[in-house]
């Protein structure tokens, strides 16, 4: 294990998923993938809102240019 730190809540997960059945698999990768995707979506809106701001704030900057020319 190259004398690498593993957490005892690693642990405990990998030793979890040793010993699972298939139907627990399963369940387990339905949930996964729905995080995942919940995850993703909430990651586009945030992006989509930082970029409304930062066009935002260049419509400003270029106003105020032109303002002072």
């Amino acid at each position: 294990m190259d004398n690498k730190f593993i957490s005892h809540d690693t642990l405990r997960k990998h030793k979890v998923r040793e010993n699972e059945t298939s139907n627990q698999r399963e369940i387990r990768f339905v949930k996964q993938y729905e995080t995942r995707l919940q995850k993703r979506i909430r990651k586009n809106d945030e992006e989509q809102e930082a970029c409304k701001t930062r066009n935002k704030e260049r419509k400003c900057i270029k106003l105020a240019m032109e303002m002072d020319e």
